[in-house]
C-alpha cells in the first residue's frame, strides 16, 4: 500500500455484502492504497459465488473508475458509486470517457442518491461488528496468503454469529442436534 510520503506493507479487506441480512456475500484483501479496481472484481467474485447471472452494487466514491465501471456494465451489474470531484477527474485522466457521461448522470438522479446514502450502514455493519463483537481490529499474520486466510476466517466467523441471530439460538440449537 502506498502511502504519499512512504511504501507501507499493509492490507485493505475488501467484502460485498448483502442488504437483507447484511452476510457477507465475497471478500478479498488487497494491498492497494485505492480501491479503484476493485469495484469489477468483487462484484464478478459476488456474482460467482451467488449463482446469479445479474447484480445490483453500491460502492463508495473510492470505487469509481469509467475503467471498472464499463466491466461492470458489460458483465451485468448495476453498480451505484457516487462521482468523484470532476476537476479532480479531468486532471488525472485528461479528458472523460463515453461511459463517464452516460454514468455520471444516473448518479445525479435522487435514487442513486438514495441507494448510495444506505450504503453505509449495509457495508460498514459488519466491520463495526467484527471490531466490537470479536475484538479484531488488524491482521495478525503476514505474506498475502495468510492474511487473505484470516480474513476469509474472520469474515466466515462473522457470517456464522450472523446466520446464528437469523436462525435464533432455539432454533440454531435443533438444527445442530439434528445434524
Amino acid at each position: 500500500m502506498r502511502k504519499p510520503a512512504h511504501n507501507l506493507m499493509a492490507y485493505n479487506s475488501q467484502i460485498v455484502v448483502d442488504e437483507k441480512f447484511k452476510l457477507i456475500a465475497a471478500t478479498d484483501v488487497s494491498s492497494k492504497g485505492s480501491d479503484n479496481e476493485q469495484l469489477y472484481k468483487m462484484s464478478k467474485q459476488t456474482q460467482d459465488n451467488l449463482a446469479v447471472l445479474s447484480l445490483e452494487i453500491t460502492a463508495d466514491k473510492g470505487y469509481y473508475s469509467a475503467k471498472e465501471l464499463k466491466k461492470c456494465v458489460l458483465g451485468n451489474v448495476n453498480a451505484h458509486v457516487p462521482e468523484v470531484n470532476r476537476n479532480h477527474v479531468q486532471i488525472s485522466k485528461g479528458k472523460y470517457t463515453r461511459e463517464q457521461f452516460k454514468y455520471n448522470p444516473k448518479m445525479r438522479t435522487q435514487e442513486a442518491k438514495d441507494i448510495v446514502k444506505q450504503r453505509s450502514s449495509i457495508v460498514e455493519h459488519p466491520f463495526g461488528t467484527i471490531k466490537r463483537m470479536l475484538g479484531w481490529d488488524h491482521f495478525l499474520v503476514r505474506g498475502k496468503d495468510k492474511v487473505s486466510g484470516e480474513n476469509a476466517l474472520i469474515m466466515l466467523c462473522y457470517n456464522f454469529m450472523c446466520v446464528i441471530n437469523i436462525m435464533e439460538n432455539e432454533l440454531f440449537k435443533k438444527f445442530i442436534q439434528v445434524v
